[in-house]
């Protein structure tokens, strides 16, 4: 008989430990599965919670009382929440660490951690802080830069230069928002981007007009090899002095153009970047060169 009950305990700690091994399994194939926090973890201290299902007895390793409370046997939300600060609290953690209470008892709490709120909080913030200070990318809606630029085309619009190196001069490509009343005012449109691109033709104290189709600056013909068909002889414009704190700005595609030979100078504070990089398409890949005909 004491035989029998010896073989008997055997078969039940073998019994246990199969379970046991199978429940550990099954959680590592659950935790293999790919999150959102996956992706993020290499940002953030590695944190690794042991759980357990209903059922089977909790992993050795956790000690006892300190189970996260995640599974089957999982009753109270204040149980999980106790659980994690333990759990914080023998890992050597702070429990907050762990996210709010209150976060985690959302439902996306438990797959998104307050680690990836502060990651994407700080990815978006640190885009926003590029995109205000050194530089934007944008693409081309229209055919006005045409040859230069194509529909569809994608550029860098640096603002280093014109903040913290010289003032816009001749031959650069801008994009800016157009003066007061140059386009309708559109509001709750937050598709709305009212964003040109043009070359600069002419600043401040610049005389400019069009004859015959040919750009005169300062009483100078200018050769432009850069616009569309070359001179257009019906296009023209009136000499025009440029004020301080302006710049007149011309499309290539002279002829498909709304720009200052219509609305008059733009004003330098409009200016939002200088075009400096093309990357798209990428058989177009490289600088954006300023036009070197229209210096003096």
């Amino acid at each position: 008989g004491e035989v029998r009950m010896r073989r008997l305990d055997a078969s039940r700690s073998a019994f246990h430990a199969h379970r046991q091994s199978i429940s550990r399994a099954g959680h590592a194939v659950k935790r293999s599965a790919p999150t959102f926090r996956s992706l993020v973890q290499p940002f953030h201290r590695k944190v690794d919670l042991k759980v357990s299902s209903g059922g089977g007895d909790p992993p050795s390793d956790i000690p006892e009382g300190r189970g996260v409370g995640i599974g089957h046997n999982n009753t109270e939300g204040n149980d999980t929440q106790k659980g994690v600060a333990k759990q914080a609290e023998s890992d050597g953690i702070p429990a907050e660490d762990y996210g709010p209470g209150w976060w985690r008892a959302l439902p996306w709490g438990n797959f998104l951690s307050w680690y990836d709120v502060e990651t994407i909080v700080w990815a978006l913030g640190l885009s926003t802080a590029i995109r205000l200070v050194l530089a934007e990318p944008r693409y081309i809606p229209s055919l006005s830069m045409y040859p230069s630029f194509d529909i569809g085309d994608r550029l860098i619009a640096e603002k280093v230069t014109y903040r913290f190196q010289r003032a816009p001069i001749r031959g650069d490509v801008i994009i800016f928002t157009p003066s007061e009343g140059v386009v309708k005012k559109t509001y709750f449109n937050p598709f709305s981007d009212n964003v040109f691109i043009k070359r600069i033709v002419a600043t401040e104290g610049d005389t400019v007009e069009v004859s015959r189709g040919r750009l005169i600056v300062n009483g100078i013909v200018r050769e432009e090899p850069y616009i569309k068909d070359g001179a257009i002889k019906s296009y023209s414009l009136d000499k025009v002095t440029v004020p301080k704190g302006y710049v007149f700005v011309m499309g290539d595609n002279r002829d498909n153009s709304y720009d200052s030979h219509i609305w008059g100078p733009l004003p330098v504070k409009n200016i939002i970047g200088r075009a400096s990089w093309k990357y798209w398409p990428p058989s177009a890949w490289g600088e954006v060169t300023r036009a070197d005909s229209l210096k003096e």
